[in-house]
């Protein structure tokens, strides 16, 4: 059995490789993807990566679109910078790669879109 990229399903390569020249034999063809074995949720969660978070002040404009997106992981301070926190503490003294922060669960999108939207580029992902 192949994996047929364009049907989308498993194909036995004698019986349903069409003849060369068809439109149909242009299609591509790759070997069928792997089965996955079924995981307790507990083993899948303990053997998880951890997601981590900091900000290099040194970058940050002070936009706050990190905190608009993800308010529960950045805090945007009087001095105008963005900071992470670590539950309801603000990580500001020390600041920067000294200030690692873990990621609150189902926090990890919003996180990754503060990344990518940050116009600073201070935002630093770390997965352990």
């Amino acid at each position: 059995m192949i994996w047929c990229t364009t049907c989308k399903k498993a194909v036995d390569t004698l019986a349903t490789i069409p003849p060369s020249g068809t439109a149909a034999a242009k299609r591509t063809v790759s070997p069928a993807p792997p089965k996955q074995p079924m995981r307790p949720a507990v083993f899948q969660e303990r053997n998880s990566p951890t997601m981590k978070v900091w900000i290099d002040q040194d970058l940050c404009t002070g936009d706050g679109l990190c905190e608009e997106i993800a308010p529960d992981v950045f805090a945007l301070l009087d001095d105008g910078l963005a900071y992470v926190k670590e539950g309801d503490k603000i990580l500001s003294e020390p600041a920067g790669a000294e200030a690692v922060a873990p990621v609150p669960a189902g926090q990890e999108e919003a996180t990754i879109e503060s990344a990518e939207e940050c116009p600073g580029e201070c935002i630093y992902i770390e997965v352990d």
